[in-house]
């Protein structure tokens, strides 16, 4: 009885790949040398493969035999792809604490200035006291400047402050109050206001008075026929 020849040893599967991003043809490869390519992104999922010498096109992304190394393939792919599109926000933190602390260290801060004005219940205990109010000559080391009711100013005199002497030029009425009180050797001030001189015109001389070197100032209260004074604030 004649023995059978033992079965032949399949040949192993060979495949042809074409490139579809420029039609380069890579011939005669294995399944393991394909899967190779394929995993190192050296050939894409939407290239075509056949079985060498003439199988049917097909792209490499359907192939039963690369199934799994096709999936590896997209997995990598998705989670870099993730990587790249995600949004580095340090540099923008750093950037931004950087401009606030700019900005906290170069901003000037203003400050609302304010007027010193005696409280209601010193003004009741002043009126109440039966102590006549200080005169006129009491503040001879000041200066006296009125204001009337259309907001002109002026200086005054000891002898009637209710009249208005020497108009000041409210353009120069810094300039004005420092020289006088360098020729006067007087620094500190008293101001005549008329009932309906306006707010503004008040802190106008008074902000001029301080940067004339003038911090001591006073608003003049002017009560009863004697002409005396009352101060009634300063500003420090």
């Amino acid at each position: 009885m004649t023995t059978p020849p033992p079965p032949s040893k399949p040949t192993s599967l060979l495949w042809d790949v074409r490139r579809q991003l420029d039609g380069s043809l890579v011939e005669r490869i294995n399944t393991d040398q394909l899967r190779s390519l394929v995993a190192a992104h050296a050939v894409s999922v939407e290239d075509l493969a056949r079985r060498h010498p003439d199988g049917p096109w097909q792209q490499i992304g359907t192939l039963d035999d690369l199934a799994s190394t096709v999936a590896g393939s997209r997995q990598r792919r998705r989670l870099s792809t993730d990587d790249d599109d995600e949004f580095d926000m340090t540099p923008m933190i750093d950037v931004t604490f950087l401009l606030l602390i700019f900005f906290m260290v170069t901003a000037s801060f203003h400050f609302q200035k304010g007027l010193d004005f005696p409280s209601s219940e010193d003004q009741t205990q002043d009126s109440s006291s039966d102590a006549p109010a200080p005169g006129i000559q009491e503040f001879d080391d000041r200066l006296f400047v009125g204001i009337d009711a259309q907001d002109q100013y002026s200086f005054r005199t000891a002898a009637n402050p209710q009249v208005a002497g020497e108009a000041i030029d409210s353009e120069r009425l810094g300039e004005i109050l420092e020289e006088q009180s360098r020729s006067e050797r007087k620094g500190k001030l008293l101001i005549f206001a008329d009932d309906q001189t306006s707010h503004a015109a008040v802190v106008k001389l008074i902000d001029a008075a301080n940067n004339a070197g003038i911090l001591d100032i006073g608003m003049a209260n002017v009560v009863g026929a004697n002409t005396s004074v009352t101060p009634a604030g300063s500003v420090p």
